[in-house]
C-alpha cells in the first residue's frame, strides 16, 4: 500500500511540474496569423473617346454596384480585401471608341481588357 502511495505521489508531482513548468515564449500563443488585406483599384479609361461609360463592379461587400454615364477616367478603390475575394469590373462605352478595364492589386496591374467599336464592353475579373 505504501509503495502505491509513493508511486501515485510521484506521478502527481511529475504531472504538476510538467503542466506548470511549460510556459510559452510566443506572443501569439495559438499561432494565429491574421488574414492579409489588400487594396484593389478598378480603372476604366479610354484610348480615344469623349463618351461616358456605364460601369458594373463587385463592391466592398461582395455585392454588385452599377454606375451610369460616368466620365472617363473612372477609378474606384476597395480597401481591406482578403485572399479569395472575387473582384469584377465591366465598362460599356456610350458611343464609339476604345475602352479599357483594369484591376490593380496594391498598385500592381493584375487584369486588363480592351475593346474598340460602338457600345463595346471591356471586362476584368478574378480572385485575389
Amino acid at each position: 500500500m505504501k509503495n502505491k502511495m509513493l508511486i501515485l505521489c510521484g506521478i502527481i508531482i511529475i504531472a504538476t511540474i510538467f503542466l506548470c513548468g511549460c510556459e510559452s515564449t510566443d506572443t501569439n500563443e495559438y499561432n494565429y496569423v491574421p488574414p492579409a488585406t489588400y487594396t484593389v483599384t478598378y480603372k476604366i479609361d479610354s484610348i480615344w473617346t469623349w463618351e461616358t461609360v456605364d460601369v458594373t463592379m463587385t463592391n466592398q461587400d461582395g455585392g454588385t454596384s452599377q454606375y451610369t454615364d460616368r466620365e472617363l477616367p473612372f477609378t474606384y478603390t476597395l480597401y481591406g480585401m482578403h485572399d479569395d475575394d472575387f473582384v469584377y469590373i465591366s465598362g460599356q462605352i456610350n458611343g464609339d471608341g476604345c475602352i479599357e478595364a483594369q484591376i490593380y492589386l496594391d498598385d500592381i496591374l493584375v487584369k486588363h481588357s480592351q475593346s474598340c467599336g460602338k457600345y463595346v464592353i471591356a471586362t476584368c475579373s478574378g480572385r485575389i
